[in-house]
């Protein structure tokens, strides 16, 4: 059974950003952690196995987050700006 929507990632790059990496699995980078190679990603979750198996990844996995905590972390970052139209 194929799994839907999109999911949060955790990714290191092997030698550098993962970006190309994610984008080519259909993926967005959304932050950095600390040094290039690390970043917080959002991905089809089908995309998963790519990213875990991805010549230019050190490391891939989906992200649980708290849904009440990660509405405290977007609204830190600014992330929470949407306006009403």
């Amino acid at each position: 059974m194929p799994m839907e929507g999109r999911s949060l990632f955790f990714v290191v790059g092997r030698d550098g950003p993962p970006d190309n990496a994610v984008n080519s699995v259909g993926g967005t980078i959304v932050a950095r952690l600390g040094e290039p190679r690390q970043a917080l990603a959002v991905a089809p979750l089908a995309a998963h196995s790519q990213l875990r198996l991805h010549p230019r990844l050190r490391q891939a996995g989906p992200i649980t987050i708290n849904p009440q905590k990660f509405g405290q972390f977007a609204q830190m970052l600014g992330l929470d700006t949407e306006q009403d139209p």
